[in-house]
This record gives structure tokens, C-alpha cells and sequence, in this order.
């Protein structure tokens, strides 16, 4: 099966689109209801509002198109910057297969729908090393990434990943942290503004994000268990493929994958420092691990690791919608 995904073709979308009926085939009997939080943003309760009265006839096609639509961007703009030997949909499918491993992963959540705001920054950040108005591209990163963290608290693992990206992808010029710095305040000041002018000076508790450090479950299933060994597995036998290839590749080309390398263990840390909103947050790790994960089917020559690891991932999911039409 995994061959079919390394081939650049426009048939490789139909094939994505089959390979999530397969992975999810129990969100058509159960379909994926909104989560809502009030204390992870606007995004969490502005889902819920717009969806309360949307019958599974809307959300199970909006689910599908919200997944497929990121998995084929994700794989877009790393195959653009020739961040792999060959070009296919390999991110794709890792995107999708990951997104089948924990039952969590099974709802219009807030973290589900931030990750289109990752996939723009990720996409910003892959353009800064050699873009010929890094200013007013640092500025307009920094604004989105403002109102992004507004919209939902756990984006704020981020926010430190932005400067750590400047820092690795161009040499120290003091205006252009400042231009990041300052766009990333906007959003912030003027919201603050707005309340303090109102009157609504109490409502600012709302917009500050709660830490609650812990674990994101008290206890984990054997399935929940078992994802998170198979992701473990994939991510560390990706990283290895990649370490043979990243001595071979461009200056540019590694500092990009330093960054995905960097952005993948900040956003482990969301479950950890958000505690209280549970394994959800783990979407936001889903786009970076996607693309190192994605090694392990693109790069080895014998396809029997690729399909090993693919079938796995399979099962993984059959098991997961089977625990999801129990619950």
C-alpha cells in the first residue's frame, strides 16, 4: 500500500481521501461531536456555538475535509522545499494514519482546527531563511501567532519556537526581533485595550491561559498505551532515516528540519503544561511528527519497514473506532 503514496500524482488524492474512510470508518455511525472549554480560548466555545445545532450530516464531511485538507498542505509546502529525496505523499499518509491513534483525535476539537494556524506558521517559518522582505514576513508571523495564542491557550508553546527559529534560520539583526516582538504584542495590547476602555477590566482572567502541570491522564488504556509506544517507534526510526540524510542536504534544508526537530518536542509539552485539557492537545504535534514519521515510509528502498509500520498503524485505528462506537 505504501507505494502508492510515494508517487506524485493528483490519483494519490482519491487514495488519501479511501485511506481516511478506512482509518475513521466509525465517525459515519458515531459522528465526531464538538468539544467546547472555556478556558482553552475563543476557539473552543466559537466551535461549539457554531456546531450545537449541526447534525452528523455536516460534521462528519466537515472532519474528513478538515484532516484531509492538512495532511495535503502539510505535504505541499515540505515537498515545495525539497525536504525529501523524492516528491510524493508520503506526509500525507503519515498525517492521516497518525490521526487515527487516539480516540481523542476523534473530535471537532479546538486543537484540530488551530492546526491550520500551525500549518501557516510552519509554512512562514520554512520561508524566512531566504526571504527578500524578512521584516514585514516576521511582523505579519508574529500578529497571526498573537491571535492565535487569544484563540486557543495551549498555542502558547509556540511562542518561544518563533524566536528560536529566527535565531537559527538568520543571522542576529536586532530590528527584525523587534518587528517579531512587536507584532506578536499587537493582538495582545489591543485587546486589552478594548476591555480596559469597556470597562470589562475582569473579563482579562479569560483571556490569560492556566497552567496546570501534570499529566494529561491519570491513568492510560492499553490502546492509549499502545499508540503512544507506535508513535514513539515511528518518530524514533524516522529520526534515524533522516540523520542519514540531513549530513547530505543543504544548509538551508537542515536548518528547516532542525526547526520541524524543535517544534516536535515543544509541542510534546502541551499535554504536560495544559493538563487539565487532557490528550487533546496532542494534535498539535501531529503536523511536525507527521513529516518524521513520514521517513520511515519514503526512505528505505525495501518496502516490508513501510508496510510493516502502515499495517500497524491500521490496526492501531480499527482498534480505536472499534473502543469509539463502545464508549
Amino acid at each position: 500500500m505504501v507505494f502508492l503514496f510515494r508517487d506524485k500524482s493528483v490519483v494519490n488524492l482519491v487514495f488519501l481521501v479511501l485511506l481516511f474512510l478506512g482509518i475513521h470508518w466509525a465517525i459515519f455511525l458515531l459522528p465526531p461531536l464538538p468539544t467546547t472549554d472555556p478556558a482553552n480560548g475563543f476557539l473552543g466555545t466559537g466551535i461549539h456555538r457554531v456546531t450545537q445545532a449541526w447534525t452528523g450530516a455536516i460534521l462528519t464531511p466537515l472532519f474528513l475535509l478538515a484532516v484531509v485538507l492538512q495532511a495535503v498542505r502539510l505535504n505541499v509546502v515540505f515537498n515545495e522545499w525539497k525536504l525529501f529525496v523524492g516528491a510524493g505523499y508520503t506526509v500525507s499518509l503519515a498525517y492521516v494514519l497518525l490521526s487515527g491513534t487516539l480516540m481523542v483525535f476523534f473530535y471537532h476539537s479546538p486543537a484540530l482546527w488551530y492546526n491550520f494556524g500551525l500549518l501557516w506558521q510552519l509554512e512562514r517559518l520554512v520561508k524566512l531563511y531566504n526571504d527578500p522582505k524578512p521584516k514585514t514576513l516576521l511582523f505579519n508571523l508574529g500578529w497571526v501567532s498573537g491571535l492565535l495564542f487569544l484563540a486557543y491557550h495551549p498555542a502558547l508553546v509556540f511562542l518561544p519556537v518563533l524566536f528560536l527559529a529566527l535565531g537559527i534560520l538568520r543571522p542576529f539583526r536586532l530590528q527584525e526581533w523587534l518587528m517579531l516582538l512587536l507584532g506578536l504584542f499587537l493582538p495582545v495590547y489591543f485587546l486589552f485595550s478594548w476591555y480596559f476602555l469597556t470597562d470589562q477590566w475582569t473579563a482579562i482572567n479569560g483571556l490569560l491561559p492556566q497552567f496546570d502541570l501534570g499529566l494529561p491522564a491519570q491513568w492510560l488504556s492499553p490502546a492509549q498505551w499502545v499508540a503512544v509506544g507506535l508513535m514513539g517507534l515511528s518518530f524514533l526510526v524516522g529520526f534515524v532515516y533522516w540523520q542519514q540524510f540531513n549530513g547530505r542536504a543543504t544548509i538551508q534544508i537542515r536548518k528547516t528540519w532542525g526547526v520541524l526537530f524543535l517544534t516536535t518536542w515543544v509541542a510534546f509539552l502541551a499535554p504536560f503544561l495544559f493538563a487539565q485539557h487532557g490528550l487533546e492537545t496532542a494534535w498539535l504535534a501531529l503536523l511536525p511528527l507527521s513529516v518524521f514519521v513520514s521517513n520511515v515510509f519514503s526512505f528505505p528502498r525495501r518496502l516490508w519497514l513501510p508496510n510493516l509500520f502502515f499495517w500497524l498503524f491500521v490496526a492501531l485505528a480499527i482498534w480505536q473506532n472499534w473502543l469509539w462506537l463502545k464508549k
